[in-house]
């Protein structure tokens, strides 16, 4: 007998070998027909499965059905080349794509009845204050998980957001192509210099996280770090995150420590936190030199 595979291929359907377009078509389905159990089936061999026994129902016109959900497919889904820029082995790029899909909040949401027109808010209060609002957070409403705990799910969640997001292809591309230039602002223009950040020193990243708490802003929707590793990913991440919406830093001071009008651009602000960091070491340098004596 012809495997599972083989026969929804053969009967049409369109890359039923390919475990992201199997998972548009199950919720195609869930969201077309009745008495579809199972929504949340995620392994693609069940999934063809559960595909192959809807189409087993009698009275069910197989070939219709298949040219809808192909169409659906092609007009919603968008191709690999498009997240070929995403290194999925970079934590950095992957936690930064995941931060600011996690907070995409639209300004409009349609300009006609058929063609989305998306214009996102660049305001972070606004987009903060809207997270957890399923109306507002298209993140949100999409009921995906808040908290990956490692980049490989991040990364698949990057590719859930577009798949699952009732958008057209077009749309999202545009969506893709506006992230892509926010990580080459950041990574080509403003290269924040991280350098001195050691991802394996845990006293450091926990000094790091207080400081970025105190002195700019911690983002909400940044999941809680169980790792020394994961604390360094998140700090980075936050901290690329404020990059991409925020100019103001803090305020310089002058020499009688008073603060004056100037902001603080990004690279100061970095340069001031490992100036504060460094006199923390020198601190408890000299006070462990002086308990000998």
């Amino acid at each position: 007998m012809a495997s599972r595979e083989a026969s929804l291929i053969e009967n049409g359907l369109f890359r039923a070998n390919n475990e992201r377009y199997l998972k548009f078509y199950w919720a195609y389905l869930a969201k077309n027909m009745n008495n579809i159990l199972g929504r949340d089936c995620q392994d693609k061999k069940e999934l063809q499965l559960k595909i192959s026994m809807v189409l087993l129902r009698r009275k069910l016109d197989v070939e219709g059905l298949i040219n809808r959900m192909n169409r659906a497919a092609l007009e919603s889904l968008l191709p690999e080349r498009s997240f070929d820029w995403i290194d999925k082995n970079d934590d950095r790029i992957v936690y930064f794509v995941w931060s600011l899909l996690r907070l995409t909040t639209p300004r409009s949401l349609k300009i006609d009845d058929n063609e989305y027109d998306f214009r996102y808010s660049t305001r972070l209060t606004h987009c903060t204050n809207n997270i957890n609002d399923k109306q507002v957070n298209y993140y949100k409403k999409l009921n995906l998980n808040p908290l990956p705990l490692h980049r490989s799910e991040a990364f698949e969640l990057i590719y859930d957001f577009f798949d699952q997001w009732s958008a057209t292809a077009h749309s999202k591309e545009k969506l893709m192509l506006i992230l892509k230039e926010k990580w080459l602002y950041i990574a080509s223009d403003l290269r924040p210099d991280y350098s001195w950040i050691d991802p394996k020193n845990k006293q450091q990243n926990t000094w790091t996280s207080n400081y970025i708490s105190s002195q700019l802003e911690w983002l909400p929707h940044l999941p809680p770090p169980m790792t020394t590793s994961q604390t360094y990913n998140i700090n980075i991440a936050n901290l690329d995150t404020l990059f991409v919406f925020r100019t103001n830093f803090g305020q310089k001071k002058r020499k009688d420590n008073t603060e004056r009008g100037t902001r603080l651009t990004h690279a100061e602000f970095m340069y001031k936190m490992m100036k504060a960091w460094k006199q923390k070491q020198f601190r408890e340098k000299a006070r462990r030199a002086s308990a000998k004596y």
